[in-house]
């Protein structure tokens, strides 16, 4: 039986303690159930002929939106600039992880 407690929804298990839907569920299933059935579509549509060219499909698709996603927001004027910039982000942050880590001391220490 299904029980309203605010704004979560309950199920009440015979002979156990009430348990939220959250905690019955693994995200990461319903994640790699989309990304499964997402490179299956990219193969039936004819874009790609295996699985994992459909991967890179996905991939070049996640990055081109990245990259319009810095020009849309004006960070960018054009994708190649947006190209750069990301490239230069991910660097930074290649860099902080290593000060953070403890391998250097600094940002250049760690350049």
């Amino acid at each position: 039986p299904k029980l309203a407690l605010g704004a979560a929804l309950l199920f009440a298990a015979p002979r156990r303690s009430v348990v939220t839907l959250q905690q019955r569920r693994d995200p990461r299933a319903d994640g790699q159930l989309g990304l499964a059935a997402a490179l299956q579509n990219i193969v039936e549509r004819g874009e790609a002929a295996t699985l994992d060219e459909a991967q890179t499909v996905l991939s070049q698709r996640g990055h081109a939106a990245s990259l319009q996603k810095l020009v849309d927001s004006g960070e960018a004027a054009t994708l190649d600039e947006a190209s750069k910039l990301a490239g230069q982000r991910a660097r930074a942050a290649s860099l902080q992880k290593l000060v953070d880590s403890g391998e250097a001391a600094t940002l250049e220490e760690a350049s």
